[in-house]
């Protein structure tokens, strides 16, 4: 059976009666027994654990996509990695260095 994770709503059941509800009994419009099933969207989630696959309804897929930080593909964040340019350096040893002009 298919459920929601966010809310927990599932296919409802009801009798589905076509067109009229009154009259003799050979006029009668025939009732039939009906399942609703709830419309379930896939999405992948971050958790504590890492992405997670769950089914979602439309409408809590709204509410979960207007209320966190939601992106289809993960999103690696860029390591914050510290280098240090040689460039300076470089110049440094160019000008410690004498010349033949300034010599």
């Amino acid at each position: 059976m298919k459920i929601c994770a966010r809310c927990g709503k599932g296919s409802t059941t009801g009798i589905d009666s076509s067109h009229k509800h009154s009259g003799a009994w050979a006029m009668r419009a025939p009732d039939s027994k009906k399942v609703w099933q709830v419309n379930l969207q896939p999405l992948r989630v971050r958790t504590e654990k890492g992405w997670m696959r769950v089914q979602l309804c439309i409408k809590c897929l709204r509410i979960v996509k207007a209320t966190q930080n939601y992106s289809k593909q993960p999103k690696f964040e860029k390591a914050e990695v510290k280098v240090e340019s040689t460039e300076p350096k470089v110049a440094a040893k160019k000008a410690a260095v004498p010349t033949p002009a300034t010599a």
